[in-house]
């Protein structure tokens, strides 16, 4: 029998699959402050060790390192990243650990991918979609060809001057 407190945290991520691809830190932190916060305080961390500047090329394989230390002091690095009551609960549950987050960003790619690919199957053209996700028109193909899309489904945006 299952007790309430033994039930799995609601919220955004709850029932996704792509949660699965979030490391074990992520798991570890949404059992004790639930899924949104636990992607929160990833991003959070990410962003502080990997500012967008210093990450650039990298995006995806970067990790996010954080120390929850024994004791609650204001002046910790986790307090500072994810504010005095969040850092209290994860410091009573998970004192003295070291955890490593991965970029939220490589959990999203498949699903990004699979919207593109859907956005193709309509007849949408690549420039359209690549615009509306800050993507490239040969990174749209490229989704194209990995999804077994034909390029006669795919259609292109004309150059100027062509005739039709």
């Amino acid at each position: 029998m299952q007790h309430a407190s033994d039930a799995p945290p609601k919220g955004l991520w709850d029932n996704d699959p792509y949660r699965l691809l979030l490391g074990q830190a992520y798991h570890d932190f949404a059992k004790v402050v639930g899924w949104d916060e636990a992607i929160r305080v990833g991003l959070l961390v990410h962003q502080e060790c990997r500012p967008p500047s210093r990450s650039r090329g990298s995006l995806i394989t970067d990790r996010g390192i954080i120390y929850v230390p024994s004791g609650f002091s204001p002046d910790c690095r986790l307090a500072k990243i994810v504010g005095e009551s969040t850092a209290r609960k994860l410091i009573a549950a998970l004192g003295g650990e070291t955890f490593e987050f991965s970029n939220i960003l490589a959990a999203d790619i498949p699903k990004q991918h699979a919207h593109i690919a859907d956005m193709i199957r309509e007849g949408r053209r690549y420039a359209v979609i690549a615009g509306l996700w800050g993507i490239t028109e040969r990174h749209v193909r490229r989704i194209a060809r990995a999804h077994g899309i034909p390029p006669s489904k795919v259609r292109r945006r004309r150059s100027i001057g062509s005739i039709g």
